[in-house]
């Protein structure tokens, strides 16, 4: 795992959003099944303008921290929120500094240790937007290699 602070310049996105809550874990049931959605309805096909075919993981709308309920939205970036096609939502994710975290191993549980390593550190979170990003190329078993975005205060 390897991580660096990068600006990231301001991103249009466009995706399928679920509202969820950490609450007796109830994001860890909700999550898994709104990648199924996301994969089983063929979403990344409805989304027009895509500036790739790389996918993200938006956490946004935090209530409060990651103790709170929260929206995730999975889709891709896109060049510009002039169609947004019905049943998904644009977001705009504004310039921001990030934590970038670059992740590979086995997955789920890279993943999953990413997020406790981040909940456990001292990170000086946002709880604005952050994003997983896998690569078009991603596969969970051949090719687990992605990153995790983590929305930090100025550096």
């Amino acid at each position: 795992m390897i991580s660096t602070l990068e600006k990231k310049a301001q991103k249009y996105f466009i995706g399928i959003e679920l509202r969820t809550t950490p609450q007796e874990g109830q994001d860890r049931k909700d999550i898994p099944l709104h990648w199924t959605k996301f994969f089983a309805e063929g979403v990344i096909d409805k989304i027009p303008n895509k500036k790739s075919s790389a996918i993200l993981g938006l956490y946004t709308d935090y209530e409060d921290d990651y103790t709170k309920p929260y929206s995730f939205i999975i889709g891709c970036e896109v060049f510009s929120l002039d169609m947004i096609p019905f049943g998904l939502v644009g977001k705009v994710i504004p310039e921001s500094d990030y934590e970038v975290i670059s992740v590979e191993g086995s997955f789920p549980e890279s993943l999953q240790a990413t997020w406790q390593m981040i909940w456990n550190s001292n990170l000086q979170r946002t709880y604005r937007n952050d994003y997983e990003e896998y690569p078009a190329d991603f596969d969970p078993k051949n090719n687990p290699r992605y990153k995790v975005n983590i929305c930090i205060k100025s550096f």
